[in-house]
């Protein structure tokens, strides 16, 4: 854990962060790069405040990709346990908000690959979880939620279109954790042809959402 930090801390029993004048009243909101400078040093207090800026962010976001109250808090509480852990080496150029919403993206598409490895799972399932995977590459942190959205909706739309050996070897590849090589002995193809296809299937979705949204995406 990194230094001076309790890995049980309570996202919502978060010490308090504040800085207070001579008279008594407390300042104006700290700049969040104070804040995280604090927190890198090892201050609960500054973390904590972290936190209560952003959980309300971090939870809206995961509960549009898991579709489970208590799921959300297990995932919640391991994005900022995550964040705890690797403040200290956050370069102070980056955004804390976008390392950290990169952070929540992650640990969400870890979930959802790991809920996805039983055998016994539904096609809106896959889809779902081929969605968030491909979320994860084609979607900009910093998109405003509608965005998200949208882009969640869109992807799911072009993944039903998929024809079914393209769905199934996006399926094997991400969720089932299938290599090129096996792969290739499945589809009778060399793994350089595999690695081809599933570049072509990528490529293609993008196509998709770019024109179901009638944008570009970066």
């Amino acid at each position: 854990l990194a230094r001076g930090f309790d890995h049980k801390f309570s996202m919502t029993a978060v010490p308090k962060f504040s800085v207070k004048s001579h008279t008594g009243r407390s300042t104006p909101a700290i700049p969040e790069q104070q804040l995280v400078d604090h927190a890198s040093r090892g201050s609960a207090e500054a973390f904590g405040e972290l936190v209560r800026r952003y959980q309300q962010q971090v939870r809206g976001y995961l509960s549009r990709q898991i579709f489970d109250a208590a799921a959300v808090d297990d995932v919640a509480q391991e994005v900022f346990i995550g964040a705890m852990n690797q403040v200290s080496g956050l370069n102070n150029r980056q955004s804390f908000r976008s390392w950290l919403m990169t952070i929540a993206r992650n640990k969400c598409i870890d979930y959802l690959r790991c809920k996805a490895r039983p055998a016994n799972h539904s096609s809106a399932q896959i889809e779902q979880l081929l969605a968030a995977e491909a979320l994860s590459q084609f979607q900009r942190v910093d998109l405003p939620d509608l965005e998200q959205r949208d882009v969640l909706l869109a992807l799911q739309h072009c993944l039903r279109q998929l024809p079914p050996k393209s769905h199934g070897m996006l399926t094997a590849f991400y969720f089932q954790n299938q290599t090129a090589p096996q792969l290739a002995a499945t589809f009778n193809k060399k793994p350089g042809a595999i690695r081809m296809a599933l570049l072509r299937i990528r490529n293609s979705l993008a196509r998709c959402i770019r024109r179901k949204l009638g944008r570009d995406i970066a």
